[in-house]
């Protein structure tokens, strides 16, 4: 079985699933893997090691999963998920169901089991699953478990949902399935989206909040300092890293701008008034 680490080249002579595309960048006859995992044939070790990746995943999602490799890390994900989806659902309260599909709804003034959709003997309607639940369902019965009914979520809606509620692990775990950050089953293979994974894992460990500076500016975070963040999954800060973090602090108006790299040497560098610091998580 050919074996390859991140970033490395191979060639492919099968399909590529759709849900993992964004592993396989194409340069010349050869494609270029970003991620860490096994898909058909391949198997794709991180760079970094298990280790690192076994602490981004507990920094991320609350999922315990083995130190030695991905094998039980995509159950353990999507049993996570399942947990996850039945507590979201039997907590929210559903929505008059002829008005769901319109997002919007009289909510009943008392919670239900909204796994068996009940009637209002006053008005004879139907109060069905809010339609959140429903895009839920729907990444689980991606990933293979049967469902009562489902919908497919709209474009962006399942981002959306995890922006405006950041603090529902089920809306950020839904949210990196979607993408297939956490790969897309066992038909096709499981991926981790390590770049991803890494970004979040930072963001997390410094208390970081997303944010834009500009239309064209948006570091990975920003400190409650006001400092700027980027976090890179690279071996080493390039030019164009320092200058952007440079460019982060003047629009922050800060003196301090953050790259945190997984492995690198650890500096600081002066560029007029701004300091750039790199730091290295191992």
């Amino acid at each position: 079985m050919p074996r390859v680490k991140e970033y490395g080249y191979v060639h492919i002579n099968w399909e590529i699933p759709h849900p993992l595309r964004w592993a396989f960048r194409k340069v010349g006859t050869q494609y270029q893997v970003r991620g860490a995992g096994k898909v058909h044939d391949l198997i794709i070790e991180p760079r970094w090691g298990w280790d690192l990746i076994h602490r981004m995943i507990l920094g991320t999602v609350s999922v315990h999963v083995g130190r030695g490799g991905f094998e039980g890390v995509e159950e353990s994900l999507k049993e996570r998920f399942r947990q996850l989806v039945l507590s979201y659902v039997r907590e929210r309260i559903g929505y008059r169901e002829y008005l769901n599909y319109e997002g919007r709804g009289k909510l009943l003034p008392h919670r239900y089991d909204p796994l068996h959709p009940t009637e209002l003997p006053a008005s004879g309607e139907e109060i069905g699953v809010a339609r959140e639940s429903l895009w839920l369902w729907y990444l689980l019965r991606r990933l293979g478990y049967d469902v009562p009914r489902y919908e497919k979520p709209p474009p962006g809606a399942i981002r959306m949902k995890f922006l405006e509620e950041p603090r529902e692990e089920v809306w950020k775990l839904a949210y990196l399935l979607e993408l297939g950050m956490f790969g897309s089953g066992e038909s096709s293979g499981f991926l981790l989206n390590t770049s991803y994974l890494f970004e979040e894992y930072v963001g997390k460990l410094f208390g970081g909040k997303r944010v834009k500076l500009s239309v064209d500016l948006k570091p990975d975070f920003l400190l409650p300092s006001g400092v700027p963040l980027d976090a890179k999954y690279k071996e080493k800060p390039t030019r164009c890293d320092i200058y952007q973090a440079f460019t982060y602090a003047v629009y922050a108006k800060t003196r301090k701008a953050i790259l945190v790299f997984p492995k690198t040497e650890r500096k600081t560098l002066r560029m007029g008034d701004v300091t750039v610091e790199i730091l290295s998580l191992l």
